[in-house]
């Protein structure tokens, strides 16, 4: 491939040659924008891909709090107050745990851990806060009920061999 280096001819005034640099600093700044637009997009759509591939699974709805949630038809749920979809298959550590979903009073401080972010995100037209942790084993995200007092919190496995099934039913829970 040919390097090709862009040369302002000496006929051009230094001030004019400013000029055009910064209109090329603002078109390159302009193309970082419209680039990192297209990828939150692009996220967007990926997500519906997400649901697309939910077809077959069962839905699980909670009504004192008001959502549902789909999941894979091989895993199941505890339903007491706080919610675990889990792999039978497996002893029920908590560590085989895809998704917990909780009721909670307040907000919850989650300390000074190494690392630790909180960021808003957006799923199904409601914000959460997502509390995560390098090396953590799940990230939180916790939910106003609008229709009732209290959030829920919902922790979404990272292992390696979970984390991607979690995320994508956490796509599916729609708060009511």
């Amino acid at each position: 491939m040919e390097e090709k280096i862009v040369v302002i001819p000496e006929s051009v005034p230094k001030k004019s040659r400013r000029k055009m640099v910064i209109r090329g600093g603002i078109i390159i700044g302009l193309v970082l924008v419209v680039s990192v637009c297209l990828r939150v997009l692009i996220g967007g759509v990926s997500m519906e891909k997400d649901r697309a591939s939910t077809e077959g699974w069962v839905e699980y709805v909670n009504e004192k709090y008001d959502y549902k949630i789909k999941y894979p038809p091989n895993l199941e749920v505890s339903d007491n107050d706080s919610v675990y979809i889990y792999d039978p298959r497996e002893e029920n550590t908590g560590l085989n745990r895809y998704i917990t979903i909780e009721p909670i009073d307040a907000l919850q401080e989650y300390g000074d851990y190494p690392g630790l972010t909180t960021e808003t995100v957006r799923i199904n037209n409601f914000d959460y806060a997502k509390t995560s942790s390098p090396g953590a084993p799940s990230d939180a995200y916790t939910v106003s009920l609008y229709s009732k007092k209290g959030y829920l919190k919902i922790l979404v496995s990272n292992s390696a061999d979970r984390a991607e099934v979690a995320n994508i039913m956490l796509n599916t829970l729609e708060l009511r």
